[in-house]
């Protein structure tokens, strides 16, 4: 589908050159991002960072983080059966089918084996029988894999502080990429980032992992009262109970945010609770937003247009005001509409049945009804997306102060410099652990260094403040209120911003 007219066609970013393959399709999921971005990453069938190509395939399930990393950026298709005859050796060309009829599907991989032209997928049989030299026919072909993968330069660099990872990845090293990056970020050895890694690295040292007591037993707090207070809500069909439910789950999603982006762990799982799911917001969040944030791959801008519009295109007069009225509105069905987007695309799972613990015990506990179980528990989803997508939404990135793709951007494309010209963070939001939890708080800092434990954070702005001023960078605090009408004179801008952040440096 070919970007609409109310998008920017080219990035101002130099380097993200390309724009995003699936980036206007009419429903927007973490996968079809992927997707996407396995089109137009050139990691040819492995995982890339920087300019060279890896294969981790075998590491997959000892990756300290969890397997599913790793899985989902590099995903493996296939289809029914156990064996491929043949040589796992040849390439398929880059233009692999979708696998919609298995019987087609391998005809045309196997017309295609032999092609060597910029390969993006190759053979993955789970066994191969005797290697044989000449070209397999479809007997021969009972599964085949398509392994594709992508670019994770910019998650393995923000996700490990530590050197072990770069470390253990040089034993994974398969050669050099064939094509240039489709990124608008660097990370140069004494740039911004780096340097301030460094001085992270020596506060935290090698066991920074985990979360904190307090995140624990706030999490855990949250949690418990959300379910104790449906559930009473429920019994006593009170609505106001219900409410109060709805602000808790809002707080039990937005805290267990805290512990899907660290290493697995059964708390990410709250997040669940919400309709939302832990695993697409890795995706979204994690590998989209958090490596790209305010540009054409982040997948938290385009996913709501053409609805909200936050980048600086043209807005008629009437989508200026108007919008204003009914984005409010719209925060109340984020919880509903990632669900239903998750259905339609058929990328459910197990997990996905998680929500479900929240109505199971208010029926079973309150001692209600189906539909008057159904009716509080939609009351309860509601409030909480309203109140989840009230905070998330002006929580600091937009504001006509911050830059969006298409505004001029500064000279130094450091990917530390990147991600404070597209946050504000709040003044009194940052300076309690109970608020940050619940309100995205310390929000620079966590995007800088997401795997850190909220509460960790604390011990690093120092250096923050050092670092940042050692580069000249003026990272100011902003009021709360300054963040929210922010967020709605950003839906009204639509003149680019000439001047760069950091005054072009």
């Amino acid at each position: 589908m070919p970007p609409r007219d109310d998008v920017p066609l080219a990035s101002s970013l130099p380097g993200l050159w390309k724009y995003p393959t699936n980036r206007d399709a009419p429903l927007k999921s973490g996968i079809l991002w992927l997707e996407g971005k396995r089109e137009d990453d050139g990691a040819e069938g492995l995982w890339r960072v920087h300019d060279d190509l890896y294969d981790v395939s075998t590491f997959v399930d000892k990756h300290p983080g969890g397997a599913d990393w790793l899985k989902l950026t590099k995903r493996e298709e296939s289809d029914s059966g156990k064996t491929i005859l043949g040589t796992p050796d040849w390439d398929l060309n880059p233009s692999v089918p979708v696998i919609d009829s298995p019987a087609h599907f391998k005809r045309d991989a196997l017309d295609q084996c032999g092609s060597t032209s910029n390969p993006r997928a190759k053979w993955g049989p789970s066994s191969v029988g005797e290697k044989i030299k000449e070209k397999p026919s479809m007997a021969d072909v009972k599964q085949l894999t398509i392994q594709i993968g992508t670019d994770i330069t910019e998650a393995f660099e923000s996700h490990h502080i530590t050197n072990r990872a770069e470390t253990t990845l040089k034993k994974f090293l398969v050669r050099k990429a064939t094509t240039r990056r489709n990124s608008p970020y660097t990370f140069e050895e004494d740039g911004f980032y780096r340097t301030l890694k460094k001085r992270v690295r020596e506060i935290l040292g090698n066991n920074y992992s985990g979360p904190s007591n307090r995140s624990v037993l706030i999490a855990d707090f949250f949690v418990i009262t959300t379910l104790l207070l449906s559930v009473l809500a429920a019994h006593g069909g009170d609505f106001l109970l219900g409410s109060l439910a709805g602000v808790f789950l809002c707080y039990t999603a937005i805290s267990a945010h805290n512990f899907f982006h660290q290493k697995d762990n059964f708390r990410m799982y709250y997040f669940d609770l919400s309709l939302m799911s832990s695993r697409d917001w890795r995706i979204s969040h994690a590998m989209s937003h958090h490596a790209y944030p305010n540009t054409l791959l982040d997948l938290e801008i385009s996913m709501f247009e053409p609805v909200i519009k936050w980048l600086p295109t043209k807005k008629s007069l009437g989508y200026k005001i108007i919008s204003w009225i009914y984005s409010p509105i719209v925060y109340s069905f984020v919880f509903f509409s990632q669900a239903v987007i998750r259905g339609h695309v058929n990328h459910l799972q197990w997990r996905d049945a998680a929500p479900l613990v929240l109505p199971a015990l208010m029926m079973g506990f309150g001692r209600t009804g189906v539909l008057d179980t159904l009716l509080m528990w939609a009351w309860i989803i509601l409030v909480g997306s309203f109140l989840l997508g009230a905070i998330g939404f002006n929580a600091g990135h937009h504001h006509p102060g911050v830059f969006h793709d298409g505004d001029a951007p500064r000279k130094d494309r450091d990917w530390g410099l990147g991600q404070l010209d597209a946050v504000k963070d709040r003044k009194w939001i940052s300076a309690n652990i109970l608020l940050v939890l619940t309100n995205f708080g310390n929000h620079a800092l966590h995007h800088l260094f997401p795997t850190v434990d909220h509460d960790k954070l604390y011990d690093l702005k120092g250096v923050f403040k050092q670092t940042c001023k050692e580069f000249g960078v003026d990272f100011e605090l902003a009021g709360v209120w300054e963040c929210i009408s922010g967020q709605f004179r950003q839906l009204a801008r639509d003149k680019a911003n000439p001047v760069p952040p950091g005054g072009g440096k």
